[in-house]
């Protein structure tokens, strides 16, 4: 699912949709990227997180809503910057939390810029207090 269901029609109706199905690990091209899926954790559904590549060096990853699992970690090894869900102050069998963040962030330190993302108001004000960089809208980041 693309979005929360309330709001599928209205995206199917005004959007110009292409429907890819994927396989974890497998990559395929879109519109001169290459894109590489990698099967994450959000509790009971299928769920994948991407790394989108234009060349050698310039990747970027998207958990998209999961829990910190083997699929996120592989999202990260493979990006130059990764943008990670961060939803909660603790993690949930769905989505990432401050601490996984801050431990994903000491794990991949020089060697993939991790940006907390699908920040909640409890999750943001956890990692305002531990000084941990929290993008604000309209932030700029260069691979």
């Amino acid at each position: 699912m693309l979005a929360y269901p309330e709001e599928w029609e209205t995206i199917e109706r005004n959007g110009h949709l292409r429907w890819v199905e994927v396989t974890d690990g497998q990559p395929f091209c879109l519109t001169k990227h290459d894109v590489v899926p990698h099967r994450v954790t959000h509790a009971e559904c299928d769920a994948y997180g991407y790394v989108v590549s234009s060349g050698p060096g310039a990747s970027v990853g998207f958990s998209g809503d999961a829990s910190w699992c083997p699929g996120v970690s592989r999202v990260i090894a493979d990006s130059r910057l990764a943008f990670v869900d961060c939803s909660f102050a603790v993690g949930t069998p769905s989505h990432m939390g401050c601490t996984d963040y801050q431990q994903l962030c000491a794990d991949n330190a020089g060697r993939c810029k991790i940006v907390p993302t699908h920040m909640g108001d409890d999750s943001e004000a956890a990692l305002r207090k531990s000084d941990a960089p929290v993008p604000s809208d309209g932030a700029v980041f260069h691979v």
